[in-house]
């Protein structure tokens, strides 16, 4: 479009299973991309973009296994084998998903790069990312199923020989199959600002300065219901807690990386040192409401919403096995926010040249070995240790 300005776009087609070019077993999805920059002046260009990529689910997410449930009708034991009797009934649940969606990522970015005079450069980008339909194993609604299982009763017993069983007594017991399946149900949120910042090289002293940097917040929530069979005694409770949607994390974090690069030609040497700094770090749980908004009747399958009245009782109420049904406990802290102090990490390359094809060098990551032990701040009582391990090698290069 000129000397000052350059616009690229494109589009990618995928077609998940296909029975055509256009026609698909599964799904179908168009992937458009652009990207823009404009020379502002000789030293400045603005530069952005804005695209859609798409991830196709795994033949794990595609074709799951099944899910089995061995239900017991009658079980008599006796430590005489002969005597012993277990009437069972497998019940076997498909865990496809025939509606699983396609997981897209949006994203768009907008920034510039700066040059300040002949050796220095300065480029800065801001960015939001955000996911839907990712992919995740969890219980839905259509994963909750309502069970009659028919059980039956003694007539008569005989010592040495097996009972004689009524398998037609018409009395029936509801049974929850609860089981997971591939569901679209997280959604993930990214967004922040990058920068690099070359300061080019002082010669006087043979040295190289580069610092990049970024400050980051990411989300990641649920994006459909949270569905919890909570059993008491290992007894299938009669209402089944559905929580709302929207419970994740979501994290903060600003760190910075200081590149220094010193070049030693006489001896074709290199020595570089990265100090990383993470300044910044923080966690929060968000959207863990303890109250569920409505449940799955054992008695009938139906969903029921709840009023607020009725879910101010349950906040307030005894805990009895009913409230416990639909009331989950944290643990204390929980809702604290987790964050930590600034950390340093320290890296060292050494690399020297040997003749034209050959090169060699050291590595150690973390040379210092520093892993300062830290107090977590959400629970107070667990401590964590910061920083990888102290990681070195070595590498060597050979050119053919």
């Amino acid at each position: 479009l000129g000397k000052r300005m350059t616009l690229q776009a494109g589009i990618r087609f995928d077609n998940i299973q296909p029975t055509g070019i256009w026609t698909t077993k599964k799904n179908t999805v168009a992937a458009p991309r652009f990207n823009w920059s404009y020379e502002v002046m000789r030293d400045l260009t603005l530069r952005a973009g804005w695209g859609i990529t798409a991830k196709a689910p795994t033949l794990l997410y595609l074709y799951p296994q099944n899910a089995y449930f061995d239900l017991v009708n009658f079980n008599r034991y006796s430590s005489n084998p002969k005597e012993s009797l277990v009437y069972l009934t497998t019940r076997v649940f498909n865990t496809e998903n025939p509606d699983l969606r396609v997981m897209k990522t949006n994203k768009a970015e907008i920034g510039f790069d700066l040059n300040l005079g002949k050796k220095k450069r300065l480029t800065v980008m801001a960015y939001h990312e955000k996911t839907n339909n990712g992919y995740d194993f969890d219980y839905s609604f259509n994963s909750v199923q309502i069970v009659p299982l028919e059980i039956y009763d003694t007539i008569s017993t005989t010592p040495g020989q097996k009972p004689e069983v009524n398998t037609n007594t018409d009395s029936f017991v509801n049974f929850i199959a609860d089981y997971m399946m591939p569901l679209n149900f997280i959604t993930n949120t990214n967004r922040g600002i990058e920068f690099d910042f070359d300061m080019g090289r002082i010669d006087a002293i043979r040295t190289t300065f580069i610092l990049n940097g970024a400050y980051m917040q990411s989300k990641s929530v649920t994006s459909d219901y949270t569905i919890m069979k909570k059993q008491a005694g290992g007894r299938d409770p009669e209402r089944i807690a559905v929580f709302d949607k929207g419970r994740g994390k979501k994290y903060d974090r600003f760190n910075s990386t200081l590149r220094i690069i010193h070049n030693i030609p006489e001896f074709r040497f290199v020595v570089s040192l990265a100090i990383q700094t993470i300044w910044m770090e923080r966690e929060r749980n968000i959207g863990y409401d303890s109250v569920a908004i409505g449940y799955i009747s054992r008695a009938t399958g139906d969903f029921r919403l709840l009023d607020k009245a009725e879910r101010d009782a349950l906040y307030n109420g005894p805990n009895t096995t009913s409230r416990a049904e639909l009331v989950e406990n944290f643990a204390e802290g929980y809702h604290n926010v987790e964050k930590w102090k600034p950390v340093w990490l320290f890296n060292l390359r050494l690399s020297k040249d040997i003749g034209k094809n050959f090169s060699f060098a050291f590595f150690a990551n973390n040379v210092f070995s520093h892993q300062p032990l830290v107090r977590n701040t959400r629970f107070t009582t667990n401590y964590s240790r910061r920083n990888p391990d102290l990681f070195f090698g070595t590498e060597v290069t050979i050119k053919l």
